[in-house]
């Protein structure tokens, strides 16, 4: 899959490293406003980085916001994420990518280190190579809360459920 440079993120549910089974796309999205992803390749200086990031940034944030990290790369293992594993301890979940990086390649940044700012809608609003500081997070996540142009978002005076993005979403995998 080429790497998409704008539109909705990559669908996917991985293995959350020190879980009890996968996690998707769908349910980071199912109860937050905007979802942060940081995409690293194991023993990258950025997996920390991000981290503190992702810290600094939870707490200028004041909205239900999901944080991830993806350790990604051709022939990832479980083995590769436990010391970052025990950095980040439980604060968000560390996903662990396919062993042939299909998820990562299918970022725009591809299998390689970056943070990437997901709509409520799914779609991809901003991205970074490498890290975003806590500001840039924070400022991210508040343009894409307040719509990316492309996305399905609703004022928040008018809000419904049939205009939620999660309801939308949920009627077309119905039909």
């Amino acid at each position: 899959a080429l790497p998409i440079s704008d539109g909705a993120a990559p669908s996917f549910a991985l293995l959350e490293h020190g879980g009890d089974g996968s996690i998707s796309l769908f349910e980071l999205l199912s109860d937050s406003d905007a979802v942060v992803v940081g995409l690293y390749v194991p023993g990258s200086p950025n997996a920390n980085r991000q981290a503190n990031d992702f810290r600094m940034a939870e707490s200028l944030i004041d909205r239900d916001i999901s944080f991830v990290q993806i350790a990604t790369g051709i022939g990832v293992r479980a083995v590769d994420i436990d010391s970052h594993s025990q950095l980040v301890n439980g604060s968000w979940p560390i996903l662990m990518d396919n062993a042939d990086a299909t998820v990562g390649k299918s970022f725009p940044s591809g299998a390689s280190d970056a943070v990437i700012i997901i709509d409520a809608g799914g779609f991809i609003t901003e991205w970074s190579p490498g890290t975003y500081s806590s500001s840039e997070i924070a400022d991210a996540v508040e343009s894409a809360v307040k719509g990316s142009g492309h996305s399905i978002f609703r004022s928040e005076e008018h809000t419904s459920e049939l205009q939620s993005p999660m309801y939308l979403v949920c009627r077309l995998l119905l039909e």
